[in-house]
């Protein structure tokens, strides 16, 4: 059986706070640190296909900053930031 993982960052943007409304008619909605993740199989994407269709028009309406949360540059946070990128590309 095949299916997808959704994965929002976290943000404060009213887009943000309707994808998260929207997110949570779905089953097991994870959340981790920095972000919003949900694994949905093929039975949940025809189950919730008109939530999913409404979130996918409001992802390119999310701010660059719920995009891409760069911490700032010399933190510690961004120090573990980079460290975090650098595993994802290995």
């Amino acid at each position: 059986m095949s299916g997808i993982t959704l994965r929002i960052d976290k943000g404060e943007s009213p887009v943000f706070t309707e994808i998260m409304s929207l997110l949570q008619a779905f089953p097991e909605l994870k959340e981790c640190k920095k972000h919003y993740s949900i694994k949905l199989t093929e039975e949940d994407i025809f189950r919730f296909q008109k939530e999913l269709e409404r979130i996918m028009q409001l992802l390119p309406q999310l701010s660059d900053k719920e995009w891409f949360d760069i911490p700032a540059y010399g933190t510690d946070e961004w120090a573990n930031w980079m460290i975090d990128l650098h595993r994802k590309n290995m």
